[in-house]
């Protein structure tokens, strides 16, 4: 009889602590909260066609991105470069409209959720008020002394009746608890989700903005260009020339200041790395649904006009995944300086745990991170642009094992080492 006192009591200890922890855990639905979902079967239906229609709009958005790759490996004509521009305006209505269908998914599934956690948290107030039952009717049972209950029972077979129902409210109260238990842990859950969902929703809201953004500014690109050249390929020939040769005059100069740099130490900031880390995939592209326009070294652009980057090879990879898409770091590190500059346009350095250093140039904006800030391969660092040097809009990526910058032709701004000291980023990462 001790035993089944000592074992209800410590249920009921148990019991009251873990309730203790719970009514802080658990927010109570307020009035007037969200009534559980009456058209689930209509919701379903609603995801799934917003899922099909998500899935057609992606095929046609692959379809423009390898329009707009054929297109890039023609010779630069006026037509190829307004075609191009075409495409990316085609490209991003498509990404905007998947984009809205992603907006209304989520906004459908956290809907969802919600209904979900009021039934939860309905079924766990319910489940509550059953035990508070049970442990009242076990006090009520445990609080008579022996002495009455066996003057209550004068049969032998009634006493142990009498245990019987102690015990069987006893498991009734083990049960309860064990589910209540798992209402909370699912109740834990849908909430996490629920907070995933609420998050998706805002970059979601966020790339939406972007795209929007991007679109209108390409449209004005495409103005722009029309009226540069009137419509007409001399003049865009013209004013294509015209681009390149400024080009190689400033890298040229700029080589020099480089040079005057290196070899007076005059380093503003200055990271070698002790060791070359051996080639494999640690590093993560820093676009989506992107194509590569040049690759690292001595590149067939670079051969045709070998004064281009001041007599050097293309000292990173140019590519592309469309005006104003989300630039992230490509793998964990600090900030290690940022800045605006002619050549290089917006650019960002992240220092990598391996010393490694990585560069975004040609951003829409100044970085969105600042000095000595800890990033990821989830950071947004900035926007694809065409900032600085850049003849379309694009990210320049480049990877450092022995990296400085310095004050270059313009004293306001500060520049960085070209090709000395640079690695070929597609030995890190998989493109």
């Amino acid at each position: 009889m001790r035993k089944v006192i000592l074992a209800a009591l410590l249920l009921v200890f148990n019991l009251f602590f873990l309730n203790s922890v719970f009514a802080t855990a658990i927010p109570q639905p307020a009035s007037g909260g969200a009534e559980p979902s009456t058209n689930q079967e209509n919701n379903s239906d609603r995801i799934l066609n917003l899922r099909q229609q998500i899935q057609e709009l992606e095929k046609q958005s692959v379809e423009y991105k390898e329009q707009i790759r054929t297109k890039q490996n023609e010779g630069k004509t006026l037509k190829k470069e307004l075609s191009i521009l075409e495409s990316q305006i085609a490209k991003l209505r498509i990404n905007i409209l998947i984009t809205e269908r992603k907006v209304e998914l989520a906004g459908i599934e956290i809907k969802d959720l919600n209904a979900g956690i009021f039934e939860a948290e309905e079924e766990i107030k319910g489940k509550k008020e059953s035990i508070s039952g049970l442990l009242r009717e076990i006090q009520s049972i445990e609080s008579r002394d022996l002495a009455s209950i066996i003057l209550a029972n004068p049969k032998i077979s009634d006493f142990f009746g009498h245990l019987e129902q102690i015990n069987a409210l006893r498991d009734k109260l083990v049960a309860n608890l064990n589910i209540f238990l798992d209402l909370k842990k699912d109740l834990t859950g849908r909430k996490e989700a629920a907070e995933g969902k609420k998050q998706e929703m805002e970059i979601l809201n966020r790339r939406q903005k972007n795209q929007k953004d991007a679109r209108e500014e390409t449209q004005a690109a495409k103005n722009d260009l029309l009226t540069k050249t009137k419509g007409q390929e001399q003049k865009f020939q013209q004013l294509l020339t015209e681009t390149e040769r400024k080009t190689a005059e400033f890298y040229t100069e700029l080589r020099k200041f480089e040079e005057q740099a290196r070899k007076q130490g005059t380093y503003i900031v200055r990271i070698k790395t002790p060791s070359i880390p051996p080639k494999g995939e640690i590093f993560k592209a820093p676009l989506e649904d992107y194509i590569i326009t040049q690759y690292y070294g001595r590149t067939s652009f670079v051969k045709n006009r070998p004064d281009i980057y001041g007599g050097l090879p293309h000292n990173g990879i140019d590519m592309k995944a469309g005006f104003g898409s989300e630039v992230r770091s490509i793998g964990t590190g600090t900030v290690l300086a940022k800045g605006f500059n002619n050549a290089a346009g917006n650019w960002v350095a992240i220092r990598h745990d391996n010393d490694l250093v990585s560069i975004y140039a040609h951003m829409k904006n100044p970085a969105l991170v600042l000095a000595d800030e800890r990033v990821n391969e989830n950071t947004v660092l900035g926007f694809e642009g065409a900032t600085g040097l850049a003849t379309g809009t694009h990210l320049h990526l480049s990877l450092y094992h022995e990296f400085f910058t310095f004050i270059g032709p313009i004293t306001s701004q500060i520049y960085f080492n070209s090709w000395e000291g640079s690695l070929n980023p597609s030995d890190y990462m998989k493109l």
